[in-house]
């Protein structure tokens, strides 16, 4: 084994151990994301309040009016002007939503991270395209909710996104981009998932990052989180050939080989674009 090889395999050692031990070290939120979540636990958080508290993040209050104006949310032909009517018109699980993904930005894009960061940025406009086919997935074609399917599209790359922090902690150990791109697609999916577990999201959630990428995942019942952000993934790619997915299971569990059914996903397209892009994409 030449030195380059041993310091990856060091790596992915340490790696290992860090979620054997749940030792894995969880990146903390933005303050502001700590003050949304007080403030919808407090069960006399009412829209006023709600609006005060984004309202103190510029970069939120952006995203949030951009997202009540996107064509997916729009609710009828008037564009929100003021915050308030765009916290009203999302509802409290998008605001916390937008709020996570104004976070996930900060957290792996805010620092100096060198020739990683464009890795980094296009693994985030990945996620953001990906929540927003999970979004329209779960709102036609399943009873699960939209905005639990988003927040898990949104997240289901995390791993990798902390993968590349890592590297760029500890350079000596990745010595090529092929190096990285083996070590995110091996390992990406449990770190992801020791995450979202950390972040105090669902199950769920956590499952659908680390088994999204299994293509040949058979489970019993109706279609799932997983399946959805699997099949989401597959949507997102740059050049998506969709009659390659008729064999993966989660494409069929969604019923996506009836014309009729993805029909109504690519009629969806032009706002599914403008949805990502609201996300930060």
């Amino acid at each position: 084994m030449n030195q380059s090889t041993q310091a990856g395999f060091t790596f992915v050692q340490n790696l290992a151990a860090d979620l054997n031990k749940g030792d894995v070290k969880i990146p903390s939120f933005p303050d502001i994301v700590i003050r949304i979540k007080r403030a919808l636990e407090d069960e006399n958080c009412d829209i006023e309040k709600l609006t005060k508290v984004v309202s103190s993040d510029p970069a939120l209050a952006a995203r949030l009016l951009a997202l009540a104006n996107s064509a997916l949310l729009q609710r009828g032909a008037k564009q929100v002007q003021d915050l308030r009517t765009a916290v009203g018109r999302l509802g409290q699980k998008m605001v916390r939503n937008t709020a996570m993904s104004v976070a996930v930005e900060q957290i792996f894009l805010g620092s100096s991270l060198g020739s990683h960061r464009e890795r980094l940025r296009e693994i985030f406009r990945e996620s953001t395209r990906v929540a927003a086919y999970t979004f329209t997935l779960a709102r036609t074609l399943t009873k699960i909710n939209p905005d639990e399917a988003l927040m898990a599209g949104l997240l289901h790359n995390v791993g990798k996104l902390y993968i590349i922090m890592q590297a760029t902690n500890h350079p000596e150990f990745i010595d090529s981009d092929e190096t990285m791109d083996q070590l995110m697609q091996n390992w990406h999916g449990q770190i992801g998932k020791a995450i979202i577990e950390g972040w105090g999201f669902s199950e769920a959630m956590a499952d659908a990052a680390a088994d999204h990428s299994d293509l040949e995942r058979a489970v019993m019942g109706p279609a799932d989180l997983t399946d959805i952000v699997t099949v989401a993934s597959l949507l997102a790619q740059p050049a998506a050939n969709e009659d390659e997915f008729s064999s993966v299971r989660a494409w069929s569990r969604l019923n996506l080989c009836d014309e009729r059914q993805l029909a109504i996903i690519h009629d969806s397209e032009s706002d599914i674009d403008a949805m990502a892009a609201a996300l930060g994409g």
